[in-house]
């Protein structure tokens, strides 16, 4: 026979371990996003959070499946805990653990007959260091059902603080006949204010970008990051070498270390608090424009026709000097009533031509010298005898 109380005992031990175990014993630890089955729990939700601000709030909701036999089950509690991963540099630390003692919002439904427990945590602690941080939630019932823990990653990036004031100035150093070009371009100064060093967390540099040419082109980096020690007390200062013509604009910003450490991406200074500065890189000179309907007076270049006749004691054997207009170089803009003869003397209406009668070429004869006395000789002799004629005939009457 078997000793009874003997066995009565080894099974009272085995049931206590049984209760402490359900008591005690945390229950199974998941990310809340996976697909892994939560079981009872199946439904609660913590979500993964980026935060840029240095203290901020965590929501989350824990489902359960309620027993029927249990109406008056309920959520009691819900702890976060924080944790760093991976390890944080020295300096930074993490929040302590925060509980929300029944401050949430419960619901409960009969069909299924399910609990819902909605929990918002304020977080007053102030984080230090960008990183990637586990915050783990863990939710515990007023009945001996395991705690329920689900885990959320929280993405810290906090920005650094802004430069103070940029500028930018060209040197003036191309061609002033052809602007910047690839053989003779510009240089542009940009400068900016030195962040005190009390302000400076995780490495903190500076990035100088340029946007350009066009007022709607994006920043682009241009350079290597600057670091803080490599700036002087009264401020930064960097050159650029620019090649084409037109409106540029640059932009300095700091720089911290990225949630993924110092061999991630930096975090920069947002754009809305990052000044920013504009310069006019010059070009070639525009070319002349002309009036539509006005045009130069044409240019004039001289003539001059060779010597005629026998000598050049006679002033009539030398032809006086003409002017020729040159071929126009602007282009015929249509008619126009009234000509532009520019400075030249144009006569009016009745008034006699300079030089008028006089021949610019002459061709010799002998015995031209009798032609103009035999004329009027000629002339004459004919009204002697129109007048004769006409006293002759009064003297019939």
């Amino acid at each position: 026979m078997p000793d009874l109380p003997r066995l009565r005992r080894v099974l009272a031990a085995l049931g206590a371990l049984i209760v402490v175990a359900a008591v005690v014993a945390p229950g199974s630890i998941a990310r809340a996003q996976s697909d892994e089955d939560l079981g009872p729990w199946d439904g609660s939700s913590f979500p993964d959070v980026t935060k840029r601000t240095p203290t901020f709030e965590l929501t989350g909701q824990f489902e359960k499946e309620a027993d029927d036999r249990l109406i008056d089950e309920e959520i009691e509690s819900v702890r976060v805990v924080f944790d760093d991963t991976p390890e944080l540099p020295d300096g930074c630390t993490v929040p302590d653990p925060i509980v929300d003692n029944g401050n949430g919002e419960r619901s409960a439904s009969t069909d299924p007959a399910q609990l819902t427990y909605s929990f918002t945590v304020p977080d007053d602690h102030e984080w230090l260091c960008n990183g990637r941080y586990r915050a783990t939630a863990t939710a515990t019932t007023n009945r001996f059902a395991d705690p329920q823990a689900i885990e959320a990653t929280i993405t810290v990036a906090i920005p650094p603080v802004p430069v103070g004031g940029v500028g930018a100035s060209a040197a003036g150093d191309p061609d002033p006949e052809t602007g910047a070009t690839e053989d003779d371009p510009e240089t542009v100064t940009v400068t900016w204010q030195r962040v005190a060093d009390e302000d400076i967390v995780e490495g903190q540099g500076y990035r100088v970008q340029r946007a350009g040419p066009g007022g709607d082109a994006a920043f682009e980096t241009i350079g290597d990051v600057i670091a803080q020690d490599d700036v002087p007390e009264d401020g930064g200062s960097f050159d650029d070498v620019v090649a084409v013509p037109g409106e540029y604009r640059y932009r300095v910003q700091t720089l911290r270390q990225g949630p993924d450490g110092p061999d991630g991406a930096p975090v920069p200074s947002p754009a809305a608090d990052t000044p920013t500065a504009a310069v006019e890189v010059a070009g070639p000179p525009p070319p002349p424009t002309s009036t539509p309907g006005v045009t130069a007076p044409p240019t004039t270049r001289a003539l001059q026709l060779p010597s005629v006749g026998p000598g050049t004691d006679n002033p009539r054997a030398t032809p006086p000097t003409i002017s020729v207009p040159s071929p126009p170089t602007t282009l015929d803009t249509g008619f126009n009533d009234e000509l532009d003869y520019g400075d030249r003397d144009i006569p009016e209406p009745g008034e006699e031509l300079a030089g008028q009668g006089q021949s610019v070429i002459e061709t010799p004869s002998e015995g031209a010298g009798l032609l103009g006395p035999v004329a009027g000789a000629m002339v004459l002799l004919g009204w002697a005898g129109h007048v004769a004629y006409l006293n002759r005939l009064a003297k019939q009457f």
